[in-house]
């Protein structure tokens, strides 16, 4: 996963950050494991494009984890991710900061396609829906997601019943199993955030360093009377500078720099030299964020 931060204890990878947030001696297996080993309750639908909100029914599958920070500019369509104790399916392609584990379809549809959808309500579940996570390759997922998006897939729903009588005696029954395992949760939560506000403290100050640096050297660039300057439209922070001085940049192809906007926008001058020393607000590049993440089918139950 590529982002703004070179150090965070979500990075390189949020299962293996979520296994030891949760005190999981497993690591990324026995999260994973806890992730699909429990049907979800979905509490609430909002936000926006009637993102669901969710939280597993077994109690001893409940992982936490902190938001990014900061967010990200991109995370695709039917990402899955956690937040404090709660899930969420990303409706659609967005800036977000949950913690990915995973990749369904999103249940949005925005022309109301398909079996399960219509253009009076595009979207597919609802408060006190429960769903399940079934793993596939991600093969089978890019093959089954072009039926998705062309409204020939159909999820697999069937009724169900919620007993809060049954639900309590189960809690009841595992009560000693729950205790056990938040207190290690607790344990390793508060061992992993301080490490953390390490991390992010020194990335911080890594930040006022360079800001410093480009600040004076920006009174060189003011007085380069040879240079052609490429400027910004929109206030973001430089990440990666790809040019070198002296260099020639001749194709649109070229990226200068990559910056970090919540727009993000790119720009070239044909023929013209770069001086990579320059003010982050008056720089502009093109931004593009990948990242590989486990492919999970969705099974809604109702």
């Amino acid at each position: 996963m590529s982002t703004i931060r070179s150090k965070a204890v979500y990075l390189p990878s949020n299962i293996n950050y979520l296994a030891q947030n949760n005190g999981l001696e497993g690591d990324t297996t026995e999260a994973l494991e806890k992730l699909m080993g429990s049907s979800w309750l979905v509490f609430g639908v909002g936000f926006y494009l009637a993102c669901p909100f969710l939280v597993p029914i077994d109690p001893r599958c409940r992982l936490v984890g902190q938001k990014m920070n900061p967010s990200q500019t991109y995370t695709p369509s039917g990402a899955v991710g956690i937040a404090g104790p709660v899930a969420a399916i990303y409706p659609v392609i967005s800036p977000g900061g949950y913690q990915l584990f995973g990749r369904t379809f999103p249940a949005w549809q925005t022309w109301g396609k398909g079996a399960d959808f219509n253009p009076e309500r595009p979207w597919l579940l609802r408060p006190f829906d429960q769903v399940s996570f079934m793993p596939i390759t991600e093969d089978h997922y890019i093959e089954i997601e072009q039926e998705f998006n062309t409204g020939q897939y159909k999820f697999q729903i069937e009724p169900t019943v919620c007993s809060m009588a049954t639900y309590t005696g189960f809690v009841k029954a595992i009560a000693n199993q729950v205790a056990e395992f938040t207190d290690k949760r607790a344990e390793a939560t508060a061992r992993v955030g301080a490490r953390e506000n390490m991390l992010l403290h020194e990335w911080l100050a890594q930040k006022e360093l360079e800001a410093s640096r480009l600040n004076m050297e920006s009174t060189e660039v003011d007085e380069l009377s040879d240079c052609t300057c490429v400027s910004s439209s929109m206030s973001a922070s430089v990440w990666k500078i790809k040019c070198q001085v002296e260099q020639v940049i001749k194709s649109a192809d070229e990226v200068m720099i990559i910056l970090k906007a919540m727009i993000p926008t790119f720009h070239h001058h044909q023929h013209s030299q770069c001086h990579p020393r320059c003010q982050p607000t008056r720089d502009r590049g093109l931004y593009r964020q990948t990242s590989k993440m486990s492919a999970f089918a969705l099974l809604a139950a109702w």
